[in-house]
């Protein structure tokens, strides 16, 4: 048959099956083929990232490193970018018993080991990069498992109180369960799906750079993460069960003056127009949290942890320093407010922490940080003081009741504060911030905005008590409630939940942590040129 003669849309082989439609099935099935290939390797990235980067990606590596720790072993890990918040629940669950003195915090306590706080039943839970929704998470993880201890620092650092939008880092993603669960206890407004960045963990494991990186650690390295007894190691970071890290010898090579130096001016530089941000909805969280400690009979310190100080005086007359004011202004109306101490400081001089205590713009090495303790010490014993520590219980007990009527975050027995009341709560606060931001406190602070801040120390504090109580942060007197209305409100039946929230257990004897000690006495007293190092057996 003549070709031109031949049917259009009709094969070759006279099956009579239209060509356009061969045509469509030959794409659909180039396409799945396509389709299926491109999701089989895209799934051997991820497991291959999450086999060469167990730290961060496997939960049931922390499970691994919670256990040594039980056992009173330490950790190498080949570096710190490591999923702590995951290893904090695995290791605080363990617990034999609460802990007296609990630290929370960002990486600047990362070298706060027990050897600096000595005769203390003390723990370090810092995480890396914490914002207000870890503070939160980590003390849901202490009441999950039931680990509260007596004394809890909560450290304010200059960016705790970003917005969610404006931060530019992803290491507080794995804690968003943790705070989830919190936000729902005490009756605070969780994240939102996008809020919390659902596509940034997936788009890590997908990294074709992070898995090329990892690969050649992994293969290049002389040793790899695992349990052991040695406080030091020549390659590796070592974890401790006591929640602080000892640097490699490899990592504290690299921890120069000259890179210190660098390091601090380039922050500083990027830092000086870009001031911290303070979100109300983290104030509020905040607020509301230590209402809560105060009826589980938690006594609370809050803490500003120090600046390198070629940092801290490279950023001074600039629009950063008037936010850093504003920080410590809120932290003054909290402490206030709850009746808290302020221990540490942003200025390193308050601590006498000087350039080559410091690996970079803010992390400082063991000497700088025995002062910090130190702090938190003297805070700790002004709470022991017979006056406080031989109150009766009754009062106790009515002093908290009275901070969760004036906070207006949960129900009394008798009585309930309207929602006017509760809402005005958070404003009181930041009050002294949103006269200078205006109504949205989430934005840049320009440079010579801020009013003189009020020095004057309240009756009681640690700047009336002397030199061994300072705080370097001065405590305003406490700003009056308006509760007038409430007074002549009428008073409404609690509902037995909230009776239930409002109850103060009565105190109860905790345990001491049988723990096997860290370091040696030796260690405790060397001095180390950079930050927080290994050092060498």
């Amino acid at each position: 048959m003549d070709r031109s003669t031949e049917s259009p849309g009709i094969d070759e082989d006279g099956s009579g099956e239209p060509q356009k439609m061969s045509s469509a099935r030959r794409s659909a099935f180039y396409l799945a083929t396509a389709f299926a290939i491109t999701a089989s390797i895209l799934g051997l990235i991820v497991n291959m990232n999450r086999r060469y980067a167990p730290e961060m990606y496997q939960h049931d590596f922390m499970e691994t490193v919670a256990d040594a720790f039980e056992s009173g072993d330490n950790f190498t890990v080949f570096d710190l970018n490591i999923n702590i918040r995951r290893l904090r629940e695995e290791q605080w669950k363990r617990l034999d018993a609460p802990p007296s003195i609990l630290v929370l915090g960002a990486s600047q306590w990362q070298e706060a080991s027990a050897d600096l706080l000595p005769h203390r039943d003390y723990l370090n839970g810092h995480i890396h990069r914490d914002y207000y929704e870890d503070v939160l998470g980590m003390v849901e993880l202490l009441v999950r498992h039931e680990k509260l201890p007596k004394d809890l620092v909560i450290t304010i650092r200059d960016r705790l109180f970003t917005p969610v939008a404006h931060r530019t880092d992803y290491l507080w993603l794995p804690g968003i369960p943790y705070y989830q669960a919190a936000a729902k206890r005490l009756s605070l407004p969780r994240l939102t799906f996008l809020e919390t960045q659902p596509l940034q963990r997936p788009r890590e494991l997908l990294s074709l750079s992070m898995l090329l990186g990892n690969m050649t650690r992994w293969h290049k390295a002389t040793d790899w993460p695992y349990p052991t007894t040695r406080k030091s190691h020549e390659e590796l970071d070592v974890l401790l069960p006591d929640g602080s890290i000892v640097w490699s010898d490899s990592h504290m090579a690299l921890f120069t003056p000259e890179r210190t130096r660098k390091l601090a001016l380039a922050h500083a530089d990027s830092n000086r127009y870009n001031p911290p941000m303070i979100d109300p909805k983290g104030v509020e969280a905040l607020d509301r949290l230590l209402s809560f400690l105060a009826v589980k009979g938690v006594r609370v310190h809050l803490a500003h942890p120090p600046f390198n100080p070629i940092y801290f005086d490279r950023v001074q007359n600039s629009p950063y320093m008037d936010g850093l004011r504003q920080v410590q202004a809120v932290t003054r109306e909290l402490a206030a407010k709850h009746k808290l101490r302020v221990v540490g400081s942003f200025d390193p001089a308050a601590l006498k922490c000087t350039a080559d205590m410091f690996i970079d713009a803010e992390h400082s090495n063991a000497r700088c940080l025995r002062s910090l303790l130190a702090d938190v010490a003297n805070s700790v014993d002004l709470s022991d003081a017979p006056a406080v520590a031989r109150a009766p219980s009754t009062a106790t007990e009515d002093r908290s009741q009275q901070a969760l009527l004036t906070s207006g975050w949960f129900a009394a027995e008798s009585v309930r504060p309207a929602p006017q009341h509760v809402e005005a709560a958070t404003p009181r606060i930041v009050a002294g911030a949103a006269r200078r931001v205006g109504p949205v406190i989430a934005s840049a602070v320009t440079a010579g905005s801020e009013a003189p801040l009020s020095t004057a120390p309240r009756p009681g504090s640690p700047e009336t008590l002397g030199e061994s109580a300072r705080s370097t942060d001065a405590v305003p007197a406490v700003t009056p409630a308006a509760t007038a209305q409430d007074a002549t409100r009428r008073p409404r039946k609690a509902t037995s939940a909230q009776r239930a929230r409002s109850e103060i257990a009565p105190s109860q004897r905790r345990k001491k942590i049988a723990r096997k000690p860290n370091a040696s006495a030796a260690q405790a007293s060397l001095v180390w040129p950079g930050d927080a190092a290994p050092r060498r057996n």
